[in-house]
C-alpha cells in the first residue's frame, strides 16, 4: 500500500500541466505582469471609464452585501411581503448576495482593458436579463409578489441598461 501511495505521489510531482494557448493570456508571465484589480493607471482603458466601471461594480457589490448583513430590511425595500421572511427566503436572499459581490469582483479584475470589460460588461448584462425572466416566473404565475417582482424587474433592467451602456462604449 505504501508502495503505491509513493508511486502516486512521484507520478504527480513529475506531473507537469500542458501549455495553454497563448492568446488566453494566461502564461505566468502574462499573469504576474497582470495586477489582480488594476489601478487607474494600470488599466488601459478610455478616460472615464475606470471610473464607471468602479461605481458600477460597486454598486453590484453592494446589492450583494445588503441582503447578507440586513435580509429582512433587503426584502422589504424590495416590497416583499413580511410574511415571506423566514430562515428559507433569508438563506436565498444571501446566496444571490454573494453571486452579486462575485460578479462585482469580476468586473473589477476585468477592468485592465476594453476587451476584457466588454466580457465582463456583457456577462453582467446576461445574468440581470436572466434575472428578469426568472421574475416573470410569479408574475405570470400570480404568486402573490407582484410588487417585489416589478421592483425587482426595475432593478434588473435598469442594471442591464447601464451594462450595456459600458459594453458599447468599449467600442468607441
Amino acid at each position: 500500500m505504501l508502495v503505491l501511495i509513493a508511486t502516486a505521489l512521484a507520478q504527480a510531482a513529475a506531473f507537469t500541466p500542458p501549455a495553454l494557448p497563448a492568446r488566453w493570456g494566461l502564461e505566468p508571465s502574462a499573469v504576474a505582469a497582470r495586477p489582480l484589480l488594476p489601478t487607474p493607471a494600470q488599466a488601459d482603458l478610455p478616460r472615464g471609464m475606470y471610473g464607471y466601471t468602479a461605481a458600477l461594480a460597486t454598486g453590484r457589490v453592494a446589492l450583494g452585501v445588503a441582503p447578507i448583513v440586513a435580509p429582512a430590511r433587503s426584502a422589504a425595500l424590495l416590497g416583499f411581503p413580511e410574511a415571506h421572511d423566514n430562515a428559507t427566503s433569508r438563506l436565498m436572499a444571501r446566496l444571490f448576495g454573494v453571486r452579486d459581490i462575485g460578479l462585482g469582483a469580476l468586473t473589477m479584475a476585468s477592468a485592465h482593458d476594453t476587451t476584457t470589460l466588454r466580457r465582463a460588461y456583457l456577462f453582467n448584462a446576461a445574468i440581470d436579463i436572466a434575472d428578469t425572466s426568472m421574475i416573470a416566473i410569479p408574475l405570470i404565475a400570480d404568486d402573490g409578489i407582484d410588487e417585489a417582482a416589478w421592483r425587482s424587474v426595475g432593478f434588473a433592467l435598469g442594471g442591464c441598461s447601464l451594462w450595456l451602456i459600458g459594453a458599447w462604449w468599449t467600442t468607441r
